[in-house]
């Protein structure tokens, strides 16, 4: 059990020394008013370094977290890293797939721990139990006026997911007995506390922690199980199982960095032209994304009024977490919006709503392209000197490249005569066909005179990518407008890159797409894996639906940015776009999207799924999938999974190549 057996615990003046904060504080002063003194200073009392224990996040950014600690959290965390012996993981407000415990306590010869911290008082005069108006259980503190929901049931929760979802591994019967629960009240009285929750929890290694247990600095007493010697019902391989759930993903520690460019990138985000009018070009990963974030940045930090663009309504998330971590201006200050959503926002603020879902009614109806009747008719009304529009000093479009000529034409008549007028774009991931619509005459009538400039190298991809990469736009891409990526000149390969394709046949298509995914999280790569890093790309929302329901059946959450369409097709859409508007990286869940939504995107821990490769837009998106991989110090994953006969041979040029055919199903 959760703890069998008990090794020697450290002497008194042994566990005297495991608070060094509290040295400099009498006695009388309580570990809660150490805890506020040293979360308050500069850095934290213990350095991260090798032999320390795992913490995750570490311990240096601890104090930047983006739903900062509590003073009771920062008190249990003090006493949990002071106190515990080091094979105990501490892993502080972990993605829990979807939940977010306050700490997860790991030791893979012991057991689990799921701590839940409230910085309450419970005032023995006015604190009980009550019920909310659906029935469920609460705890009403301060004279009614604070109602709270059972913690007590959020760590059994906590629990139960962890036995039945993380740690598949654990015995059926006793596994439980090794995931212990805590109740950590740091300001309660613990008598008190003992009182009211203790006949609530549901095992002997549920236990409720108050004010003098942590007074009393004694780890036992905080945490029962920190010196037992094991448990035969834990393995290493179950500790495995749920640390790829505890580690902090890349995007929430990536958020905490300032966005770095090169001097070429910096010069473009810091100046602009005579004209006003730039466009900038450049191959997969090569930064466009950043620039334009940081010039959006810049131009906030001026008081300039500006809007950003993009065609893909996912790609808008993240252009804003480039524009935060510039370290200048505001990005709330900044309008960031996708065209079409631009253009019902125009058509309602001129008076045409009615002709604008007039104009969608004949593109269903009667076979009317409204991507185009909808923009003209708001060109034709804007252009007009009677339209009641402010301009903006500022207007910069990512993906350019997705982009109609009379879109940006449009978008000119939003900006000041003597604004900024900022277009990025790569030929390359053409996927709309639109590019060529760009001819030479189009970009002298859209205001651009001159050269393009460049962002020649991609910082992005890792090396070994970036060939495989280059190789698929030569065989498969037209040649003209052919931007292929390379690596910056003298630059060495020093991160740890695995790349793997798997060809299937195509009903196998969903199902190895999940298992692939498992694998990579579950397989000794030598670098951990945040599940909610994993990001599943498809093709086509029937196969994407078909994986999520095969993770959800396993009860892994999914955050995607598709329905199924149904009969209606209007409400189906409606749906389709409020799950693209709430798609960002930093869900706490597994994502599955389609290869479009994530154009522009990147990420650390990606499978692709690739059914559809007949038609030159099929192949530049199957590029662009390609290309999303992001180097990583401590490992990037890329694994395709592919049904297309016509791919084969190039899959066969990856190091890691697999053939799980029976027989050829598809042809691309």
């Amino acid at each position: 059990m959760f703890v069998m057996r008990k090794a020697a615990r450290p002497p008194p003046s042994a566990v005297g020394k495991w608070l060094p904060a509290l040295t400099l504080h009498s006695r009388s002063r309580t570990l809660a008013a150490a805890s506020r003194s040293w979360a308050s200073a500069e850095g934290l009392p213990v350095v991260d370094g090798p032999g320390a224990r795992v913490v995750s996040p570490k311990r240096s950014v601890l104090a930047a977290l983006r739903t900062p600690l509590t003073r009771g959290e920062w008190a249990t965390f003090q006493a949990l890293d002071s106190g515990l012996p080091p094979a105990w993981e501490i892993y502080v407000q972990p993605h829990l797939n979807g939940c977010r415990p306050d700490f997860v306590l790991l030791n893979p010869n012991v057991g689990i721990g799921v701590i839940e911290v409230k910085d309450w008082t419970l005032d023995a005069n006015s604190t009980r139990w009550g019920k909310n108006r659906f029935g469920a259980d609460v705890v009403v503190r301060q004279g009614g006026f604070l109602r709270d929901l059972n913690p007590v049931l959020q760590l059994r929760h906590y629990k139960r997911e962890i036995f039945d979802v993380y740690c598949p591994r654990l015995d059926a019967r006793y596994g439980l007995a090794v995931v212990g629960a805590g109740l950590f009240l740091p300001f309660a009285d613990e008598e008190q506390a003992q009182k009211l929750f203790g006949s609530r929890l549901s095992t002997a290694y549920d236990y409720v922690v108050g004010r003098q247990s942590f007074d009393a600095q004694d780890i036992a007493r905080i945490f029962p199980p920190a010196y037992s010697a094991g448990s035969r019902f834990m393995t290493a391989e179950t500790a495995d199982d749920l640390r790829s759930w505890l580690i902090e993903p890349d995007h929430a520690a990536e958020r905490r960095d300032r966005l770095r460019l090169d001097s070429n990138q910096r010069d473009l985000a810091s100046t602009r032209t005579a004209s006003g009018y730039r466009r900038i070009r450049g191959p997969a990963g090569s930064g466009k994304s950043a620039v334009l974030a940081a010039r959006a940045a810049r131009l906030s930090n001026e008081g300039k009024r500006t809007l950003v663009v993009s065609y893909n309504i996912t790609l808008l998330h993240y252009l804003r977490d480039l524009c935060s971590r510039a370290g200048i201006g505001r990005r709330n200050d900044v309008t960031w919006i996708n065209f079409h959503a631009l253009c019902k926002r125009l058509a309602i603020a001129l008076g045409l709503e009615s002709a604008y879902d007039a104009k969608w009614k004949d593109h269903f109806e009667l076979g009317f392209d409204a991507f185009v009747d909808i923009p003209r008719m708001l060109f034709d009304v804007v252009s007009s000197a009677k339209a009641p529009l402010r301009p903006y000093d500022a207007v910069l479009v990512d993906e350019g490249q997705d982009f109609d000529p009379l879109w940006w034409q449009l978008l000119r008549k939003l900006c000041r005569p003597d604004g900024e007028m900022v277009l990025v774009a790569d030929a390359t991931q053409d996927v709309y066909d639109k590019a060529r619509l760009w001819t030479d005459q189009a970009m002298i009538g859209a205001g651009f005179s001159g050269r393009w400039n460049e962002l020649p190298c991609s910082y992005r991809m890792p090396p070994p990518l970036l060939d495989l990469a280059a190789r698929f736009a030569h065989t498969f891409l037209p040649a003209d407008g052919l931007i292929a990526p390379a690596s910056p000149q003298g630059e060495l390969a020093t991160e740890p890159c695995h790349l793997r394709w798997v060809q299937v046949d195509s009903e196998a298509v969903p199902r190895t797409c999940v298992d692939e995914a498992l694998r990579l999280v579950t397989a000794k790569a030598g670098a951990a894996i945040a599940v909610t890093d994993l990001t599943v790309l498809v093709d086509r929302i029937d196969v994407g639906v078909d994986i999520v329901n095969i993770l959800n059946g396993r009860g892994i959450r999914t955050a995607e940015t598709f329905v199924l369409v149904n009969e209606a097709g209007k409400a189906a859409g409606s749906e389709e776009r409020r799950k693209k508007l709430a798609f960002w990286k930093g869900s706490p869940r597994v994502k599955v999207t389609t290869l479009h939504s994530y154009k522009g995107w990147e990420g650390r821990t990606l499978i692709v799924c690739l059914t559809r490769g007949r038609t030159q837009s099929d192949r530049a998106l199957i590029y662009s999938g390609l290309t999303r991989l992001k180097r990583h110090p401590a490992g990037s994953f890329l694994t395709v999974v592919c049904c297309l006969e016509s791919l084969c041979e190039f899959g066969v040029l990856w190091a890691n190549f697999s053939d799980r055919r029976e027989q050829t199903t598809s042809r691309g």
